[in-house]
């Protein structure tokens, strides 16, 4: 009899060993910090700031995040964390969100990917229909010139490229490039000019006035 109640134990302990091993779980991979720093021609420094006007008269501010923010970009397996400031304006979108070429749903303003002469990128933004005139559309960017100088307001602005972005509806009552822009990017400043026709809302031709960037 007290063997049998030997065997049973071991028995039990095997079983329980058994159970230990089959649920115990690997700590998950941390996720991969990929750094997105300021760049030449969009020195988004943490605390920076520029002023801009419209066609309306109306002044836009441009705003970085005070400082560096993390966070998660996709989802697993190919998820990882994004280190980077956050953009911000006053108008004509209050959030702009993060800005180098990664994907924060449902909007992805992806507005200076490269600086390369020719280069060409796009990014994707949608909204439910009975919020947004288009359901899903299309920017596709291409830097298309670099100007020597530039002037804008008085002031003379050397090293400059020229960024074109055409929106394209791919569903709703309109079908096809329903804006055309060219953005004007100055080396160690920024974006100084910003040119705006087709369905375009009102306000999103501008060009600077000041700026500040907390290098």
């Amino acid at each position: 009899m007290g063997n049998v109640h030997v065997i049973t134990s071991l028995l039990s302990l095997l079983c329980l060993g058994s159970c230990l091993n089959s649920c115990k779980q690997d700590p998950p991979t941390p996720l991969q910090v990929v750094r997105f720093l300021p760049k030449p021609y969009l020195p988004v420094y943490p605390g920076s700031h520029w002023n801009y006007r419209n066609e309306l008269g109306d002044t836009v501010r441009h705003y970085t995040s005070p400082e560096y923010e993390d966070v998660k970009i996709g989802e697993a397996p190919k998820s990882y964390i994004a280190h980077a400031p956050r953009m911000l304006a006053t108008k004509p979108h209050p959030l702009m969100g993060y800005i180098y070429g990664y994907t924060e749903e449902p909007f992805s303003y992806k507005f200076l990917v490269s600086e390369t002469l020719g280069d060409l990128w796009a990014d994707t933004s949608y909204c439910p229909e009975a919020k947004c005139t288009y359901w899903r559309s299309i920017s596709r960017y291409e830097v298309t010139a670099k100007e020597d100088s530039v002037w804008v307001n008085g002031v003379l602005f050397l090293d400059v490229i020229v960024v074109r972005v055409q929106g394209i509806s791919s569903s709703g009552s309109y079908d096809g490039i329903h804006y055309d822009k060219f953005n004007y990017y100055a080396r160690d400043v920024g974006l100084i000019k910003m040119t705006a026709q087709g369905q375009v809302d009102f306000g999103e031709s501008m060009e600077i006035l000041d700026y500040n960037i907390n290098e």
